[in-house]
């Protein structure tokens, strides 16, 4: 009987790679391995596998940061928060700044999510649920960026 879902599910992609099935799904949320959710199953288009294998998606690569946008941006829009933290954790353990996340990384995403929203594609809904999945980000990325000391204050959003 053939699979009517196009695509490798994770235990056959783990399979194909020699990993164990929860090394595959961290690739998958972190954004190194592009899949797509079958409901509640992450399917792998195999031209996605041969790239990830050949060094398109170089496991040890630091990703440039308009790729970090995009892999954040697709994350808030499937409202995977786990997966759009450990695109900030990866871009932090690259060497880049909580600042730097905040306003490029984070920024970036949110914007694009903006622009989608203006052009019709997202609806309000999806907008929202993005924007309150970027909303738990900063307020995890904010533990980061705190210095040690007295606080100064506190910061409102609005």
């Amino acid at each position: 009987m053939s699979d009517p879902t196009p695509g490798l599910n994770l235990k056959e992609v783990a399979r194909e790679l020699g990993v164990h099935y929860m090394t595959a799904y961290r690739y998958v949320r972190q954004g190194r391995l592009e899949a797509h959710r079958e409901g509640a199953e992450w399917r792998v288009n195999p031209d996605a596998l041969q790239a990830f294998r050949t060094g398109g998606a170089d496991r040890g690569a630091v990703a440039p940061l308009q790729v970090r946008v995009r892999l954040l941006h697709e994350r808030l829009f499937a409202a995977d928060e786990a997966g759009a933290w450990s695109v900030v954790e990866d871009a932090l353990a690259g060497g880049t700044t909580p600042e730097s996340c905040y306003l490029d990384l984070i920024g970036g995403a949110v914007a694009e999510i903006d622009n989608r929203g203006r052009s019709g594609e997202l609806s309000v809904g999806d907008e929202h649920v993005a924007t309150a999945v970027a909303h738990r980000l900063v307020v995890r990325l904010g533990t980061r960026a705190r210095r040690p000391g007295r606080s100064l204050g506190d910061v409102v959003m609005g």
